[in-house]
């Protein structure tokens, strides 16, 4: 679940001290040193995969590609596309889990088209992607710390995609620039929509954000032991986030490409969750 994700956003910019006593009051402090003694993380382009989704387009009239459904509102089918009704829901959200296919050094794009569907009194009609990273130290906390879910912590919401004038895109121009893909790779996020054509957003989830939302995590609520991958969701809305309630959109043609399918080892492409439920250790 990230319902809470937007609020969560907006109460760290206004009041990041407050949400610290008020979330963080039993944590371990920060250490000064990282003990993760594996190499660092480099933003890389490689071979790039197909579509990650085998539904994207929404040919098929199923959700099975999608997570926690419940926060999302009313989902439906129209034309081809994803019909979205967020409700009453603050936080309705579509959200794809990606944790499967993660791997330490791999980056990620994403593109998605929205549109209108009779959506009225709101003055923000902003499409967003937005990502969801969880460490195995971040889940491990939940009980400790009192939190509903790991959706409580305030510290995974402190890296964001790639978005035009990041300076970190600039390792990624071999592949804004391939010719050959697909789709047509679009770095624009947060643009308008309207009920007359479908209005498309892309985005980047790049490798250096991840582990830095891994380990940064890991040093507060677990520090002195390696990162461990505990969920990775990306996730779609429209508006400025603090209340995502009252939407009706149509999402379409979702595309996720691995930006580093030739990344390979003994143990196989894809690391997925490297976290271990301690309560299934013997």
């Amino acid at each position: 679940m990230t319902k809470k994700i937007a609020l969560l956003m907006v109460v760290m910019l206004l009041a990041s001290a407050l949400v610290f006593v008020s979330c963080s009051q039993n944590t371990v402090p920060r250490p000064n040193t990282d003990d993760d003694d594996r190499e660092p993380v480099a933003n890389t382009v490689g071979d790039i995969s197909d579509n990650l989704l085998t539904n994207g387009s929404f040919d098929v009239q199923n959700t099975g590609e999608l997570s926690d459904t419940e926060d999302s509102g009313t989902l439906g089918f129209v034309d081809g596309a994803l019909s979205v009704d967020t409700g009453a829901i603050d936080y309705g959200q579509v959200h794809i889990d990606l944790t499967k296919y993660y791997a330490r050094g791999k980056s990620y794009y994403i593109q998605a088209s929205f549109k209108n569907n009779g959506t009225t009194g709101k003055i923000n009609m902003n499409a967003n992607i937005d990502c969801t990273v969880v460490s195995g130290a971040v889940q491990d906390a939940v009980d400790r710390m009192n939190w509903d879910g790991y959706y409580d912590c305030p510290e995974i919401y402190e890296g964001g995609l790639l978005e035009a004038g990041d300076d970190a895109l600039e390792s990624f121009t071999e592949f804004l620039e391939d010719t050959t893909l697909d789709v047509v790779p679009v770095i624009a996020n947060g643009l308008e929509i309207n009920d007359t054509s479908f209005v498309t957003v892309g985005a980047i989830l790049d490798a250096e954000t991840i582990d830095m939302l891994l380990t940064n995590t890991t040093n507060i609520y677990s520090p002195g032991t390696t990162p461990t991958m505990y969920k990775m969701l990306v996730n779609f809305y429209v508006g400025d986030g603090k209340d995502c309630s009252g939407y009706k959109y149509l999402l379409d043609d979702i595309v996720i490409y691995d930006l580093n399918y030739d990344y390979d080892d003994e143990e196989g492409q894809y690391e997925g969750q490297t976290w271990t439920n301690p309560n299934d250790q013997a």
